[in-house]
């Protein structure tokens, strides 16, 4: 699957994807999906990227059988075209940690080396951990734990509760084996390697998905 070059960014509505993807639907606020699809696809287009592969992650735990069963508040104005900054329930961190037993994640022993945080904004990372499921197009995810806050979250029955949350940067890995995907040439140079983090991560985690067997990658965009 290759995206067309030059290509155009096309959302779905939110009613379609609290059809398809409530998990995602939740993890989206109106005004802000709204405002962003305009002003900045790509980087929304990164953060449905993440939600999309977050919705297969198993966990262990009968209760939040996958990270998006947590809840998720995305920083808006810290998304990017190549990661994503989000306040999360800070019991995903040890859901994660769980998860590990299912070969899913691998511990990233040296996370603060690589993510020192945002000054003014996210403190360095405390714990990361680095998906492993696949060659290449994993999830990494990030921790900054010392930076935590907590919301009062309201749910679909308007019951409202208490979260404590913690700060987790997430992004997705790229690199592995590319030569056998046949896919030296089409990635862009590394300049310029930011700016087409979306439709790059869109088409190799679903061609990696699709060679594992697994349901197809479905993001709910389109690159047109």
């Amino acid at each position: 699957m290759l995206v067309p070059e030059n290509g155009h960014f096309r959302f779905d509505p939110l009613d379609s994807i609290d059809a398809t993807h409530p998990l995602i639907r939740r993890v989206l606020c109106p005004e802000r999906y709204d405002n962003i699809r305009e002003s900045d696809p790509r980087s929304l287009a990164t953060l449905l990227n993440i939600c999309t592969a977050l919705e297969s992650v198993p966990l262990p735990d009968r209760c939040f059988p996958g990270p998006l069963y947590f809840d998720w508040q995305p920083v808006w104005d810290l998304l990017s075209p190549d990661r994503v900054w989000a306040w999360v329930d800070m019991r995903l961190v040890e859901a994660i940690r769980e998860a590990s037993c299912l070969r899913a994640f691998a511990h990233d022993p040296r996370p603060r080396a690589r993510h020192a945080g945002i000054p003014g904004r996210a403190g360095p990372a405390t714990t990361g951990w680095q998906e492993v499921r696949f060659d290449l197009a994993n999830l990494n995810l990030t921790f900054h734990e010392y930076d935590r806050r907590t919301f009062d979250w309201t749910g679909p029955l308007g019951d409202t509760r208490s979260v404590d949350c913690v700060i987790v940067e997430a992004g997705m890995n790229y690199w592995g084996d590319l030569l056998s995907l046949g896919l030296c040439d089409s990635i862009p140079p590394a300049e310029a390697r930011m700016n087409y983090a979306a439709e790059l991560s869109y088409q190799l985690r679903w061609m990696v998905t699709r060679q594992e067997g697994l349901p197809e990658f479905n993001p709910p965009y389109s690159i047109e």
